[in-house]
């Protein structure tokens, strides 16, 4: 569905993966552009906001659709 990364070098990724049509609905479609993808916006600002010393590792904030309902999941990679 959809993954946005932080790295330590304080950088961003958005990446976005397809979801077929026939498992999707229109209201998912709908949450999807007017509440999810707010929440990640205010996910990648707070990564920005972070200071140096509060960035351990990759942060990655995972959307993903469960056929019902969409997700959130908050991930580090520590490295």
């Amino acid at each position: 569905m959809a993954v946005s990364s932080f790295y330590r070098d304080k950088s961003l990724n958005l990446s976005f993966f397809p979801i077929g049509r026939n498992v999707y609905p229109k209201a998912a479609y709908e949450e999807f552009n007017h509440n999810i993808l707010l929440a990640v916006q205010r996910w990648m600002c707070e990564q920005l906001e972070k200071p140096d010393t509060a960035i351990v590792g990759i942060e990655k904030l995972i959307v993903e659709w469960e056929g019902n309902k969409h997700l959130l999941h908050n991930v580090t990679f520590l490295h």
